[in-house]
């Protein structure tokens, strides 16, 4: 039954794709798997019939499925933008989803450091400036 659910969301997904001309033809691919995936899960967990009802709660579920599954912080907001992305291309969607800022996640690192300046550094970037 999920199976025949998923296919059904990704038809109307598919129209979605067809019609739409922005990003790269890569970045289209990398939002429309992301998107494929979300669809699943909703799919499997949900029983979702219609894209157009996807809401703020199964967004946030879906984010805690890809943390269960580790999945890196930077993978996680990439296919948040996909899912973002593909949501708003929906004619009369019932619900707006929410941003990054208001989902717990974590602060993306490169190489596992945290390459922000900490508030010493800034201070005394300020005084140098000065």
């Amino acid at each position: 039954m999920g199976n025949a659910m998923f296919m059904n969301l990704m038809k109307q997904a598919q129209k979605l794709f067809k019609h739409n001309r922005q990003h790269s033809h890569k970045t289209q691919e990398r939002y429309s798997e992301a998107y494929a995936r979300f669809l699943r899960y909703l799919a499997e967990e949900f029983r979702l019939q219609k894209i157009a009802n996807v809401s703020s709660k199964q967004l946030v579920a879906y984010v805690w499925y890809m943390q269960d599954e580790e999945k890196a912080a930077s993978t996680i907001k990439t296919d948040l933008g996909g899912i973002r992305f593909w949501h708003d291309q929906i004619p009369r969607a019932r619900y707006t989803l929410p941003g990054n800022e208001t989902l717990d996640l974590e602060r993306r690192t490169f190489g596992g450091k945290d390459r922000a300046w900490t508030q010493d550094e800034y201070e005394g970037l300020l005084r140098l400036a000065r």
